[in-house]
């Protein structure tokens, strides 16, 4: 059942499950149990992929020493050349990352269209300098060094919470089958009880810290890494996963596709049937390898995060940005006027606005914004259609 995440071959929109969702009435949006949410003192930029696994002589070429104003990656070896030096003589080992601070999933179920991956890029970079620390001195900052390990502390966050993502997909699989609630009653009768309870039978978590080990060895996301700094990720990675919060931390005990088939088929017991002691013989799921498969490629819903008024310093955060210069108020007047938007009263959370038109999916939009931050602004583009956020921006001026 350990498999790569993959997307199915016919074209399934998010806002095709949002909707279905919500006929069902499976949907539990602005829910006190939703967790973990992009607060209004932060903003989201989106992750180039195709950059992250370029050639990195293509990328040296590119970037760095050309443009320094426009943050190439000497600024990143600067950051890491000073957290090394913070790190290194400490009688401790640099702290292990905190899942759900610095980095979440937004679930589908109670995210709606606003579901993603969200990544402090802090904590990306964090994650790149315990990975260097493993490497030889005289190699750390070294361009592809550097770029390795950034991309090996971005995998471990990236595919952590990629399963939370295939573990909401095998929910809504059985909730369309059988047109019955499978995946909040499970995160309030199983996953939050557990989670504030500080228990080690936190096994979601468990497996999400397994399989974000597990996977890091695929070419994929090994793809163009040195070997020394893909040596130093894992042996990071396994020397954290003692140190992580209970639940998390017996990932120690899954690090082999055996034992975490063998705790997924459990997993998938506990969301069934919404109990941490299901009465089902998890051997049975042996007979349905692929119901954990991602429903939608999550690289195109991620997200790293930085306090608001700044912008990430990694190239990969801040490389295909249109800069949709527009208040909050003014892309709800826009909406407005030109899709049919309304605003949903008593639906916002905070100072947030909720507004929705038939047909069209739902936005969530701060209130009160000078600018719309360019993450948020190029995922209501592509929500609704359109390929940049400059399209979009044509269009609400039009």
């Amino acid at each position: 059942m350990h498999v790569a995440d993959q997307t199915p071959t016919f074209p399934l929109s998010s806002g095709e499950v949002v909707a279905t969702l919500g006929r069902l009435g499976l949907l539990e949006l602005n829910s006190p149990d939703a967790g973990v949410e992009l607060s209004e003192r932060e903003d989201a930029y989106p992750v180039s992929w195709k950059d992250v696994y370029a050639n990195p002589r293509r990328q040296l070429t590119e970037t760095v020493g050309i443009d320094p104003e426009r943050r190439g990656w000497d600024l990143v070896r600067d950051d890491m050349q000073q957290r090394i030096r913070g790190l290194t003589g400490k009688q401790l080992p640099p702290p292990p990352p905190l899942f759900d601070f610095d980095a979440w999933y937004q679930p589908v179920h109670y995210f709606g269209q606003n579901w993603g991956i969200f990544i402090r890029e802090s904590a990306v970079l964090e994650g790149a300098a315990a990975i260097l620390l493993g490497v030889e001195p005289a190699r750390r900052l070294k361009h592809d060094v550097v770029l390795g390990a950034v991309r090996m502390s971005l995998g471990v966050f990236f595919l952590h919470e990629m399963f939370h993502h295939k573990v909401e997909s095998f929910a809504i699989r059985l909730e369309i089958v059988e047109r019955s609630a499978r995946f909040c009653p499970y995160r309030k009768a199983v996953y939050n009880p557990l989670r504030d309870q500080s228990s080690d039978d936190l096994l979601e978590e468990t497996l999400a810290t397994s399989e974000s080990y597990l996977r890091l060895s695929e070419e994929h996301y090994r793809r163009r890494v040195p070997a020394d700094v893909f040596e130093a990720a894992r042996h990071w990675v396994t020397s954290i996963i003692p140190r992580m919060p209970p639940g998390y931390r017996m990932a120690i005990h899954y690090l082999h596709p055996g034992s975490f088939d063998d705790g997924l088929n459990v997993l998938s017991s506990q969301l069934h049937e919404a109990t941490s002691s299901p009465a089902r013989n998890p051997h049975e799921w042996r007979l349905a390898p692929q119901v954990h498969r991602g429903l939608f490629n999550c690289k195109a819903k991620t997200w790293v995060v930085v306090p608001v008024g700044s912008r990430p310093i990694i190239p990969w955060f801040d490389s295909d940005i249109s800069g949709l210069a527009i208040s909050s108020r003014k892309m709800i007047q826009g909406l407005q006027r030109h899709f049919g938007y309304q605003v949903l009263a008593g639906r916002g959370k905070g100072s947030h606005v909720v507004l929705k038109a038939d047909g069209l999916p739902e936005i969530t939009l701060p209130g009160g914004r000078e600018a719309v931050s360019a993450g948020l602004a190029k995922q209501i583009a592509r929500d609704l259609g359109f390929q940049s956020t400059a399209a979009l921006w044509a269009e609400l001026s039009g």
